[in-house]
């Protein structure tokens, strides 16, 4: 299977809110993720 997306520790934050730290994730085809959270956190930002 091809890695179609890599990331290797990022960190991200909104409005001086940090939403993750040092994140590191590997996105293969044919893989399914969902991004689960509370309304107005930034789920849709990071698509």
């Amino acid at each position: 299977m091809s890695t179609l997306i890599s990331c290797n520790r990022i960190s991200f934050s909104v409005n001086s809110k940090l939403l993750f730290k040092e994140l590191s994730i590997t996105i293969k085809e044919n893989d399914r993720i969902s991004l689960v959270g509370y309304n107005g956190t930034g789920k849709t930002h990071l698509l």
